[in-house]
């Protein structure tokens, strides 16, 4: 490695009280070191301050004459003005137009909206889960359809394929491999999945009993805002609506439990009774026992609600984000999905872990149920929501 012959070079930075005394500096302060001494030579030498008082004034001029001139100040512009003087006016300006066109945007909204129709429709909702168009040859309605779909759900504690529907070998492995996962560690577990577009279907365990948990709280919301008393009193009643939001998202039970103080269950037993549903709530209870099937019915009751317009964002704009759903998180990311699940921890008296919705694909859309006697368990759940997602193209 070759060395550096470069030096380091030295600060000249010093400090103020090392720096050299200028030659004017050093010529004002000897007057006033040597005032005693000048006085006596001036009185003795008139010649010596004389030729000291010259000295002093060349020392003053030279001082003087290297002070640095100001300098100049630039114009500003016409006047000496500048742009600066008329920026409060620009922008006070530009403000006043900004209004006005403000002005005529709203002017132009409220005529349209006084010219359209009223803003209560699905608009909105479809954004989110625009459900296609079907064929309606056979009924008069969405409504008469979901009727034959419910009556035609099997009871039955075995595999069933159901209008028209037919499984594969494989599709049928696939489904009890799912089904031991449950029997394996003494679980019971029923479905139900239903092809809106064309009614084919596949179902299991449809006969037995199950505790419903918290997966029966988004159908009495449905039933509440089908009969319009509850959509009615949202409108007055703010508190109504978070409500909705907090049973919807995160199961809230003391949400859940204010509805029901206000509405009972009248009006959630008429709306079983019209869905073909066996098994509803009783006076006073808040969950009770029911079949897969009924938890279907249910929802394609909801579906036929949803399609008449009877409930659109209320349910929609919350039931596609449950905190804790098997069908939102399987199938979420890639489908449209409404969903709200129940669970119930306790094995000694009521377990559960149940979900029920509507998925849309890109080219079907299909009620889907599970029931079962697991007690919390979404990993389960999560399994069989899998194995049911892998048969339904072949019901297409």
């Amino acid at each position: 490695m070759t060395r550096s012959s470069s030096r380091p070079t030295r600060s000249r930075t010093t400090s103020r009280s090392s720096r050299p005394v200028s030659l004017a500096q050093d010529a004002s302060r000897k007057p006033k070191q040597n005032r005693s001494r000048q006085e006596v030579t001036r009185s003795t030498n008139p010649r010596r301050s004389t030729t000291a008082s010259s000295t002093r004034r060349s020392t003053q001029r030279s001082n003087q004459s290297r002070q640095p001139r100001p300098k100049p100040e630039r114009p500003q512009g016409p006047q000496g003005s500048s742009l600066k003087e008329f920026a409060p006016l620009i922008i006070i300006v530009v403000l006043i137009i900004a209004f006005v066109v403000a002005l005529k945007y709203m002017s132009k909204q409220n005529i349209a909206q006084e010219t359209s129709a009223p803003a209560e429709d699905t608009t909105a909702t479809q954004a989110v889960v625009s459900i296609p168009s079907h064929d309606r040859s056979k009924y008069n309605s969405v409504a008469d359809q979901i009727i034959d779909l419910q009556d035609s759900i099997p009871a039955s504690s075995k595999i069933e394929a159901f209008n028209d529907a037919s499984l594969t070998e494989d599709d049928d492995a696939h489904l009890k491999e799912a089904i031991k996962e449950f029997s394996s560690r003494n679980y019971d577990v029923g479905f139900v999945l239903i092809n809106l577009k064309n009614g084919k279907g596949i179902s299991y365990n449809t006969d037995m009993m199950f505790y419903s948990a918290s997966a029966i709280k988004a159908p009495y919301i449905a039933s509440l805002l089908s009969q319009g008393n509850l959509k009615r009193d949202m409108k007055s009643n703010q508190r109504l609506e978070q409500d909705i939001e907090n049973i919807l998202i995160y199961s809230d039970n003391d949400a859940y439990y204010h509805l029901q103080s206000l509405y009972g269950t009248k009006a959630f037993q008429n709306w079983c009774v019209a869905a073909g549903v066996e098994h509803s709530l009783k006076n006073g209870e808040s969950f009770t026992d029911i079949t897969v099937a009924d938890l279907a019915k249910m929802w394609l009751q909801m579906y036929a609600d949803y399609d008449e317009g009877s409930i659109s964002e209320e349910i929609s704009g919350f039931a596609t984000r449950p905190e804790e759903s098997s069908i939102r998180h399987v199938l979420g990311l890639t489908d449209s999905t409404w969903s709200k699940a129940g669970w119930y921890p306790n094995q000694e008296k009521s377990a559960a872990t149940n979900d029920a919705g509507i998925v849309e694909t890109d080219k079907s859309v299909y009620v889907i149920a599970i029931c079962s006697d697991a007690p919390e368990d979404f990993g389960l759940l999560d399994s069989m929501v899998e194995a049911l997602a892998d048969v339904e193209p072949h019901l297409r």
